[in-house]
């Protein structure tokens, strides 16, 4: 019996060694990245500190010519807001929230070497392509210096495979992961806090954060599942302003309050910053939410009314 465990055990090895060993290119067309991020910024006339957050997909559509490479372009659509952090305080003639889109943007191309495993960032306006990618790599090698990846440099403390579209995928786990795979680089998919998204940790960033939500290829769901609803921003839609509330204080210790500023209901959820969602509450015109049982560190928001409008932010319990 216990031979018959270890024949068994070493089958399944050759298995996941074989799955491994077979290098996955990136897809040269028809791929979107969905993507969130947020970081710090200025509005109310640009006198206040705020945060400024982003809802966007990166998407390739033809190729361009540079020298004797072939390289995808790459486009971003979406749209971003800037907003107070805390309760309002603009002054009468400013606006707490002022708003941004992104429609088809150029936003560089790219090229690959499978042979060498590697991907590289041709940056608009630059005439010298760099780095992006590598994925040659072994446990404890240090990354070259690439478009995302600079002082400090990441090394790799882990080589795992992940399901995608019913093949497995090398992932190299780096070491400014604060948790399992926050930060890591994936065969055919990329960084997995988004395409040309630096490689450093969320949670020891103050005020930033980039988060890959999904990616689709042909249409497809691919990342992080087959099965995820990767909803697509296709076009660009004015932003719907008629949900106004107050989420405060920010930081917080023990209690988080979010006051609608028009009587009316919606829904509070909560998550950390790995995506996982810690509450869901519904609530008309004010709710106080006890955070006594979650830990110190960056929580990220989502408040949406029964119109499915939806805003998301940041707060940090000290």
């Amino acid at each position: 019996m216990k031979n018959l465990l270890l024949i068994l055990a070493s089958i399944t090895t050759l298995i996941a060694n074989a799955q491994t060993s077979v290098y996955f290119p990136f897809p040269d067309s028809a791929t979107v990245w969905r993507q969130y991020s947020y970081r710090p910024g200025n509005c109310c006339c640009s006198g206040y500190p705020c945060l400024s957050e982003d809802d966007f997909v990166y998407f390739l559509n033809g190729d361009t010519l540079i020298g004797a490479l072939v390289y995808k372009k790459i486009y971003q659509t979406g749209n971003g807001v800037t907003h107070v952090l805390g309760p309002p305080n603009c002054p009468p003639w400013c606006s707490n929230n002022e708003y941004y889109y992104y429609n088809n943007i150029y936003s560089g191309c790219i090229r690959q070497d499978t042979a060498q495993r590697k991907v590289f960032y041709m940056p608009p306006g630059y005439t010298q392509d760099t780095l992006l990618y590598e994925f040659n790599l072994n446990i404890g090698d240090t990354l070259a210096e690439s478009w995302i990846s600079y002082s400090p440099l990441n090394y790799v403390t882990g080589i795992d495979s992940i399901l995608i579209d019913g093949a497995y995928h090398k992932c190299y786990e780096l070491s400014t992961s604060s948790s399992p795979y926050e930060v890591a680089l994936i065969e055919g998919i990329g960084g997995s806090l988004g395409l040309l998204s630096p490689l450093f940790t969320n949670q020891n960033v103050s005020q930033f954060c980039n988060r890959l939500l999904c990616v689709t290829v042909n249409g497809l769901s691919v990342y992080p599942d087959t099965s995820t609803v990767c909803n697509l921003i296709t076009k660009i839609n004015e932003v719907d302003n008629n949900l106004s509330f107050s989420i405060y204080p920010n930081p917080l210790t023990d209690i988080l309050n979010i006051k609608l500023n028009n009587f009316t209901t919606a829904e509070i959820i909560l998550y950390d910053i790995a995506s996982r969602k810690l509450l869901q509450q519904q609530f008309t015109n004010f709710i106080s939410l006890n955070t006594e049982h979650l830990a110190k560190g960056i929580y990220i928001y989502e408040v949406r009314d029964k119109n499915g409008v939806c805003k998301k932010g940041k707060v940090v319990k000290n």
